[in-house]
């Protein structure tokens, strides 16, 4: 479709992390059961990995350890053997200074590649890790979004998208971009009512722009937090609102109209892989991207077309 600005996130991950097991949901008969189930899975699958991380990291820490302990018992008693020599002023026998050498040569190369492997070790588990915790806050994320769908916003009222689940209000999106430290927040009623015109879950809308600009924090042109028609040609816009409906209505007619209507189909025309002016390759992370900020609302990747009303 059209070229796009990115920025790249960076995410900084705890140093420790205690993942809940929720017995159950208070509201899960309010949600999709599939959904629930597929956090769910995905929150247990990834703790499980990260135990299984934990587990290796240990074993790498004992490893490093060991080799450090053993390097510094092959320097000691080189030390004391070349100290006594030097004292009687006498040298070492023959072949034992190259002994010696070799065994220190072997001792630190031991003990690099420990520090290299305990080093590996540590990074996948704070990958790991951050994926674990991801995982865990999806899940919360749409107990939050449930608790907050009774709310109501001006005339727009609160509606349920795609496969239904938490219903969304100008309240509950606005809740959420303030999380986020977004300038579009204040903009719900508009992602709202664009959403329901078009019949395309706003929540969706709010994802691409988190996905594009962190939620409007850096953008490609004014008011344009979605990379419509950036690098090359930026759209520019007045205010929040006139991007927003120019987004929802070239998502639906684009996109929707089309049968595209889950996060990976659209992924493949929206921001598709191996692009010509994707040289970094940051395409290939754009459904995971937006899939992520979608589910933190409770929206469901697999059905963002279609709408109803709950409340007036």
């Amino acid at each position: 479709m059209v070229h796009r600005f990115r920025l790249v996130l960076a995410c900084v991950f705890a140093s420790a992390i205690l993942v809940a097991s929720w017995s159950s949901f208070a509201t899960a008969a309010t949600l999709p059961p599939q959904l629930v189930a597929r956090l769910t899975d995905d929150r247990d699958a990834a703790q499980a990995a990260l135990d299984r991380e934990r587990t290796k990291l240990a074993r790498e820490v004992r490893a490093q350890q060991a080799a450090s302990g053993h390097a510094a018992t092959i320097d000691a008693r080189a030390d004391v053997l070349e100290q006594a020599a030097a004292a009687f002023g006498i040298g070492l026998p023959d072949g034992l200074d190259e002994s010696i050498a070799i065994s220190r040569r072997a001792s630190a190369d031991a003990l690099a590649s420990a520090d290299a492997k305990l080093d590996a070790a540590t990074a996948r588990t704070a990958s790991t890790q951050g994926a674990a915790l991801d995982a865990d806050r999806r899940l919360r994320a749409l107990q939050r979004a449930t608790q907050t769908q009774g709310k109501s916003n001006g005339s727009t009222g609160s509606w349920r998208f795609g496969s239904g689940g938490p219903a969304v209000s100008a309240d509950s999106i606005d809740q959420y971009l303030e999380s986020k430290g977004s300038p579009l927040a204040g903009e719900g009623d508009a992602f709202v009512k664009a959403g329901v015109r078009e019949r395309v879950d706003p929540r969706l809308i709010v994802a691409i722009a988190g996905a594009e600009s962190y939620f409007g924090v850096v953008t490609c042109a004014p008011h344009n937090a979605w990379g419509w028609g950036c690098p090359s040609s930026p759209y520019a816009f007045d205010k929040w609102s006139d991007a927003i409906n120019t987004v929802t209505r070239g998502v639906r007619e684009n996109y929707v109209d089309d049968g595209l209507d889950t996060v990976g189909e659209i992924h493949l025309r929206y921001a598709p892989p191996a692009a010509a002016n994707d040289p970094t390759g940051l395409n290939y992370a754009w459904a995971d991207n937006v899939a992520r900020f979608l589910v933190e609302q409770g929206g469901d990747p697999q059905a963002i077309a279609g709408v109803r009303t709950t409340s007036g």
